[in-house]
């Protein structure tokens, strides 16, 4: 039996604040960053990842991707996405007006580049070590995970930093930061310095050195600014090789993402070397867990794979725990990194009379979809086999031999692997609020005017095949919406469980601060365009099972025609 271990070559991120160092080149937002300017100026939380998958010899096999949690606007400027190799083997700067492109993974990104150097180093290793987020990774690569995993490719990280120079927005590496400083004469260093050559480049260097791929760890200082030709060669680069171990004794089903104060299953998984473990001689795998102690039963055939999973809440708080899985019976020893993190909800603001329109450029989100996982596990039935063993007694009496022998059941255990599956069903609905009295429904769509507000209604259940417990799945625990006069980021809600009907659970938005009747409602821009569809999209997700997350997006849509305005008439009274 073979597994994959994964390596992820990346130093600790620093831990030492990040001082601005007199200049005013970018936003404010924590860790001496600067005051900024309006022509000058990088939000923290805008940042990424461009990942591109390279041969062990250090070639390059398919065009990079940029990953991020932003929706970065399709008119940043960017240089076509090139890696560091190729800028090493002297490709030189070139950019690209054409659409930017990029992929929202399905799980968020931890920071990447900290306007304080506080990056958690150990979520960025847990994040790009986990399996869910390497098949994710592979599908955007467009090659098979397998493939990808084989031992034949590695992963280039490169940290990727989105800000305004000069009025203009951009999408840089770090290394395309360094080049571009000499293409503008250090004028990128003189107003971006503790960005450009400082938290970007540092975010993300090797713990050791690649020869095959010619990039070596930067052995200089982790807290000042870099210089160019030290940023292109050493700086601002991560890389996670897959090697192929023969032998293995136990694995995690993958290290985790998981939100703060929610209901998880965690899993390992690994092939059974140390003999038959039968009802008769079960063995325990003890998981601790942020110091509670739980203990999981199970039996499986000599040579058979075995999953072992436990149930557990998360802290409310967001952090990063280390579960210790052990059995003494067999030898078995490992640990699962979790990085729990908080779903914040941010609400946006009450639209109001003299808001004006925005330009809406992003696309409507797609988060993914993983709506069945499957699991299982042993059992074994007692094949009897009884079986005469002879006893030659000596009758000295009748000078002869007797047989005083006895029935022996000389059976043994019939193994059976059962298969479960759990499955999620969403069907939400977006609504005109049910106020509304001059909303027009055709069909399943809706037309409705600005400046009302419309109701979300998402029906979810979860369901599992016949055999598995309630102890192996959790229901749906959350979804989010975003907008599109927000460019489906900035924003949120969450939405609220309000119990069950005909069998599902029924997600709506909470109850809005600024309804004079606490309506669930979301209320529309005035200025929303006319002939245009409104789409709401929602991440349903967190429902735990051994074989991992379900999780879907499902998006649905009002027409827009009007507005709230033109449905008042004067009277006039005699």
């Amino acid at each position: 039996m073979k597994r994959i271990i994964i390596f992820i070559l990346m130093c600790a991120i620093l831990i030492t604040p990040a001082y601005a160092e007199g200049d005013s080149n970018v936003d404010s937002g924590g860790g001496g960053m600067g005051s900024g300017s309006s022509s000058y100026y990088w939000n923290p939380g805008w940042d990424g990842v461009r990942v591109t998958v390279i041969t062990n010899e250090g070639t390059q096999a398919c065009v990079p991707i940029d990953l991020t949690n932003k929706s970065v606007p399709t008119s940043t400027y960017h240089f076509n996405k090139c890696s560091k190799l190729s800028y090493l083997n002297t490709l030189s700067l070139s950019p690209d007006l054409s659409s930017y492109s990029f992929f929202n993974p399905v799980d968020n990104l931890p920071t990447i580049v900290s306007s304080s150097g506080a990056n958690n180093i150990d979520a960025i290793r847990s994040y790009f070590t986990d399996t869910g987020n390497l098949q994710d990774i592979a599908s955007y690569l467009a090659i098979t995970y397998e493939d990808m995993i084989s031992g034949e490719y590695k992963l280039l990280l490169e940290p990727i930093a989105y800000f305004t120079y000069n009025s203009a927005f951009y999408a840089m590496t770090a290394t395309e930061a360094a080049l571009f400083d000499v293409m503008t004469d250090n004028n990128l260093y003189a107003w971006m310095k503790s960005l450009t050559h400082k938290n970007l480049p540092l975010s993300m260097f090797l713990e050791n050195d690649d020869w095959d791929v010619g990039i070596t760890t930067w052995r200089g200082s982790t807290t000042g600014l870099q210089s160019n030709l030290d940023i292109i060669k050493y700086l601002g680069v991560g890389i996670v090789r897959f090697t192929e171990v023969e032998e293995v004794v136990a694995d995690p089903l993958s290290d985790y993402t998981y939100r703060t104060d929610t209901d998880v299953i965690t899993t390992i998984s690994f092939t059974n070397t140390w003999g038959e473990i039968s009802p008769d001689n079960s063995a325990y795998v003890v998981f601790n867990i942020n110091g509670v102690t739980y203990s999981k039963e199970f039996i499986c055939p000599d040579g058979g794979h075995q999953m072992v999973w436990v149930r557990w809440h998360t802290p409310d708080t967001p952090q990063v725990i280390t579960i210790t899985a052990t059995c003494a019976m067999i030898g078995l020893s490992t640990d699962i990194t979790c990085n729990i993190v908080e779903l914040e909800e941010v609400e946006p603001p009450d639209p109001g009379y003299y808001d004006t329109s925005v330009e809406m450029t992003a696309s409507v989100p797609d988060y993914g979809t993983n709506t069945s996982t499957t699991w299982g596990e042993w059992f074994a039935t007692w094949h009897e086999n009884w079986v005469w063993i002879s006893v030659p007694v000596y009758d000295a009496d009748s000078g002869s031999y007797f047989d005083a022998g006895y029935w022996e059941d000389q059976g043994w255990w019939d193994w059976s692997y059962e298969t479960y599956t759990a499955t999620l069903e969403v069907d939400f609905e977006l609504s005109p609020d049910s106020s509304v009295q001059t909303a027009i429904q055709s069909g399943d769509t809706w037309e409705m005017k600005s400046g009302y507000g419309v109701d979300a209604t998402c029906k979810v259940v979860v369901s599992r095949s016949s055999g598995a417990s309630s102890y192996d799945t959790t229901g749906v625990q959350n979804v989010v919406a975003v907008f599109p006069e927000f460019n489906y980021d900035t924003y949120n809600r969450l939405l609220e469980d309000t119990g069950l009907l005909h069998g599902y659970n029924i997600w709506r938005f909470k109850e809005n601060k600024n309804s004079y009747y606490d309506y669930r409602v979301h209320f529309l821009p005035l200025w929303y365009p006319d002939n245009t569809r409104y789409t709401v999209p929602l991440k349903v997700m967190d429902s735990w099972t051994p074989g991992g997350q379900l999780y879907t997006t499902s998006s649905d849509y009002v027409t827009i025609n009007g507005d709230m305005y033109d449905d008042g008439y004067i009277q006039v009274l005699k």
